[in-house]
């Protein structure tokens, strides 16, 4: 029977004598014993320490990330990965080695070799490397017995990421209270300045983001400039986040003079119920909001939303139009055109290329628009650098239909 060939897994705690030494060894794994002496030969052939050197012995092995399907009766139809530490002639090294069940039967093994070259680590390195990637996979049982082996919770990598921020990344609720109970710096930083906060809020996890808050985490982190909480909250789309944030102190504009950062992350990815929220808590509808949406041409009733809120500038409006105009033939930018033409734009103002709204919408094969900037009193002799007039540009026969009959009036 195949759950008795298997063992149901119950085996993972395996005293391999062929592979490890059973007084010393501490075995979980996943692995037939075959994969397992494959992946021995990888680190063989391949491993950190060269020859003359020819012996591996394991010292031990952890699953670091279970496939989803590992407690059934079945072998696992998913990829899992395992942490090994093993004694290569006296050296001590830590590899990462993945089993990808493959379409032919099999499961093929890829051994994730430390650089060629590099010092090896001390026993305290390797273990806060461990407890940083236990962190990002939430494996709260690997996280426990690193710990009690002498992980440092306060440990970062060369970017400055420490475990529990590697848990709030990845929205590890669980494996950051861990963390946290255990020493770790609530507010610490990566070097591009980015929190455990920050991340809990820009992956849009409300219940994360009130533990960290509850536990007193910085919410005017962002002020110097490098991160903005509320902007990463807004991308997110997620209102709560965004809710729990600003009840806890966190600025709605906290741009250049009254620019809101997380109005103009909305509106960029046309967020329209976030859109609502900053605006409802007072957040400045600016041109700078409303040009973000036209990047692609997301979500026109968010733009309609930004120029009722009565902040943006008819200059501003023009720039945006322009830009949305550059694509060709595109629904969504024609939708978001004609929210902008319901409102007083410049119909002279050009891009960089002397392209007037008009020109854009010709080639763009926009007839709809053409129609309404003639109506509001667009030129159609205007020419750009090139020295093209919209018709010359005309994307088809009914825009040059329509723009002959703009220049007999």
């Amino acid at each position: 029977m195949l759950s008795l060939r298997l063992a149901q897994y119950a085996v993972l705690f395996l005293a391999l004598s062929w592979l490890a030494d059973p007084a010393s060894a501490q075995i979980e794994t996943l692995a037939t014993p075959q994969l397992l002496k494959t992946a021995e030969e990888m680190i063989k052939l391949n491993g950190a320490v060269r020859a003359p050197c020819n012996t591996v012995r394991v010292l031990r092995t952890e699953i670091v990330k279970w496939p989803a399907d590992a407690r059934t009766d079945l072998l696992p139809l998913k990829a899992w990965k395992e942490c090994w530490t093993v004694d290569q002639c006296g050296t001590g090294t830590t590899y990462r080695i993945e089993f990808k069940p493959n379409l032919r039967g099999g499961v093929d093994v890829e051994v994730r070799i430390p650089g060629l070259g590099a010092a090896e680590p001390s026993p305290p390195a390797t273990l806060d490397a461990n407890l940083l990637e236990a962190a990002e996979l939430g494996n709260l049982r690997l996280i426990e017995r690193l710990l009690a082996e002498g992980a440092d919770t306060k440990s970062s990598n060369e970017n400055g990421r420490t475990p529990f921020i590697g848990a709030a990344s990845s929205g590890h609720l669980g494996a950051a209270r861990l963390l946290l109970r255990h020493g770790s710096e609530i507010d610490a930083r990566e070097r591009g300045g980015a929190s455990a906060l920050y991340y809990a809020s820009a992956t849009g996890a409300p219940e994360l983001v009130r533990m960290l808050l509850d536990a007193g985490a910085n919410v005017h982190q962002g002020q110097d400039g490098r991160v903005d909480l509320l902007a990463a909250a807004a991308g997110s789309g997620n209102v709560e986040v965004a809710r729990l944030l600003l009840d806890a102190g966190a600025p709605v504009d906290s741009g250049s003079g009254r620019l809101s950062k997380a109005l103009i992350e909305a509106a960029t990815y046309g967020q329209s119920e976030m859109v609502v929220f900053l605006l409802d808590h007072g957040a400045a509808a600016h041109s700078e909001a409303l040009y973000a949406l036209s990047l692609g041409c997301n979500s026109p009733e968010v733009a309609r939303f930004l120029v009722a809120g009565g902040s943006t500038t008819a200059k501003g409006r023009t720039q945006t139009l322009l830009n949305a105009l550059r694509r060709d033939s595109d629904e969504d930018c024609a939708a978001l055109a004609h929210v902008l033409l319901a409102w007083d734009i410049e119909l002279d103002q050009v891009d960089t290329h002397g392209n007037t709204a008009l020109i854009l919408a010709s080639r763009g094969g926009y007839a709809d628009v053409v129609q309404s900037l003639l109506k509001k009193g667009a030129e159609p002799n205007a020419r750009n650098r090139d020295g093209k007039t919209a018709l010359d540009v005309a994307a088809n026969k009914r825009i040059a239909d329509l723009l002959r009959k703009g220049k007999k009036r």
